[in-house]
């Protein structure tokens, strides 16, 4: 019976600690496999490649426009071309704020060259206003108070460009913008002995011309980048029913959000 006892016991403490032991094992094999094959955590690396891509973007307009009069009046007769010109240097500074939304395809090529195709189309709320006075040889003073407003553009552009490295691209910008811009001028004549007399016209027009520029885009995040660029465009002038004629380039300097669609 003692025997009996004694055995059973043993046998318990035997089993038990097996048991401890196998779990023990378990354990730490299971660790220690783990540790073994478990690939190191992923890094993602950041890299401008092939692909459609869309993005927003925002920045100062800046638009300088030289108007010239051309203005013939029915009773006084003609104000000679260039008077204010001549005169005042009238070059209006139409500034304000532009933004948009931009899309395109980029390609690399050679590892280290870049050839992208985009357009966009922009909103600006650039607008100026100036008074340019000329006195006439024996026929009192001309006055002309011009506004410039500047709305939509939209255009096209190719960009070539270098890779500094797998993230960043330094990049030049030529294409074609169109916009349609506002020219609005007042024209009062005060001849010597009679009351002035003003005409006021005011004409909207889409005009074009070619954009150039340069810039750099980086990427901070997979399928991200951020770019900062400046662009300049020189229109077609245009004139208004008071002959006052609007000869104007634009500047701008913006910032862009990319989302990239390459996989």
């Amino acid at each position: 019976m003692r025997y009996n006892k004694l055995s059973i016991i043993t046998s318990v403490i035997v089993a038990t600690s097996l048991l401890v032991t196998s779990a023990f094992a378990q354990r730490h094999y299971k660790d220690y496999y783990k540790d073994e094959v478990t690939p190191p955590p992923c890094h993602h690396v950041l890299y401008l490649d092939d692909g459609f891509y869309m993005g927003i973007q925002g920045g100062y307009d800046a638009y300088r426009v030289r108007t010239t009069s051309n203005y013939v009046s029915p009773a006084f007769g003609p104000i000679p071309a260039g008077t204010f010109a001549a005169s005042a240097n009238p070059i209006i500074s139409s500034n304000g704020f532009v933004g948009g939304l931009f899309g395109g395809y980029g390609i690399v090529w050679g590892d280290f060259y870049y050839t992208g195709i985009e357009g966009f189309v922009n909103g600006s709320n650039a607008y100026q206003s100036q008074t340019f006075t000329a006195t006439l040889n024996g026929a009192g003073t001309v006055t002309n108070t011009t506004k410039v407003y500047a709305d939509f553009s939209y255009g096209g552009s190719v960009l070539p460009g270098l890779k500094v490295n797998d993230s960043t691209l330094l990049y030049g910008r030529i294409g074609y913008t169109e916009a349609k811009l506002r020219g609005q001028s007042a024209v009062t004549l005060a001849p010597p002995g009679i009351g002035a007399v003003s005409f006021l016209a005011n004409d909207k027009q889409w005009t074009g011309g070619i954009n150039y520029g340069v810039g750099i885009e980086t990427t901070f995040y997979p399928k991200l980048s951020v770019r900062s660029e400046y662009v300049h465009t020189d229109f077609h002038p245009f004139s208004d029913p008071n002959r006052t004629k609007y000869s104007e380039s634009d500047n701008q300097l913006l910032v862009s959000l990319i989302y990239h669609f390459f996989t």
